[in-house]
């Protein structure tokens, strides 16, 4: 098992680390969303294979715009799809999510750009710790 620090340099394909590092919120855009400036907007109910996804607009003050799918029934994230005119259509999928001491977390994330898989994120353990 590989453990990364935070901090610690990824090797990720380049288009990614560019698009993240200009992009990045570490809280999610969600959190505090009034208080960084982004408007958010419910887009509707979307359908994939067998299962069902609200879906929010993100637009945020830098002027860039994420799609967000959450499950229906528990919310956990799905997928993050970002909506650029210049740049290639880039998504986050979220994966095998398996409760924590009563958290839902993501064993898998799926990096795309495009139609093409760039990088698959597998994680053996998640540890939580309370203080």
């Amino acid at each position: 098992m590989k453990t990364i620090e935070a901090g610690a340099p990824i090797n990720q394909p380049t288009e990614i680390s560019k698009i993240y590092l200009k992009y990045y919120d570490f809280d999610g855009y969600l959190v505090e969303w009034k208080d960084k400036g982004n408007v958010i907007k419910r887009v509707g109910l979307h359908k994939s294979k067998d299962m069902f996804a609200w879906v929010l607009s993100v637009r945020r003050k830098t002027d860039d715009q994420w799609l967000i799918y959450s499950d229906m029934h528990d919310g956990v994230k799905l997928k993050r799809r970002y909506i650029s005119q210049d740049n290639p259509k880039m998504e986050l999928n979220s994966l095998d999510y398996r409760e924590v001491d009563g958290i839902q977390y993501p064993f898998r994330q799926e990096y795309l750009i495009g139609d093409r898989l760039m990088v698959v994120d597998l994680i053996d353990n998640v540890t939580v710790t309370r203080r």
